[in-house]
């Protein structure tokens, strides 16, 4: 399978209230150095580390 991820790094001033659909269960906020603890998209955090670098 191949996935396309396209990372954007977006400055919020506050935590927006979240609607999830029926194609999810949950959502949670994380911090970056939390995310090699969650089954992720393959490659997703090196480009979220890559992301974070150039901020």
């Amino acid at each position: 399978m191949t996935w396309l991820v396209a990372p954007v790094l977006v400055k919020l001033k506050r935590k927006p209230d979240v609607k999830i659909d029926y194609e999810h269960t949950e959502f949670k906020w994380i911090k970056p150095n939390e995310i090699d603890n969650y089954d992720i998209v393959p490659g997703a955090d090196k480009d979220l580390r890559l992301v974070l670098e150039l901020q």
